[in-house]
């Protein structure tokens, strides 16, 4: 995929991996439900949180 047809959520998740990130944590939900499909698609894990 080139630069112009990325997401939103596909560039964050880019500039995490060219900073090394290799952990991310939160919330998962509705709003962040991109974010999360573009993390799952890399290197990086994502920890849930939990809440009540």
């Amino acid at each position: 995929m080139t630069a112009n047809n990325k997401t939103v959520a596909q560039r964050i998740v880019g500039f995490l991996e060219r900073r090394e990130i290799t952990h991310v944590s939160g919330l998962c939900g509705h709003t962040n439900m991109a974010v999360l499909a573009a993390v799952a698609e890399s290197p990086i894990a994502f920890v849930k949180g939990l809440h009540e």
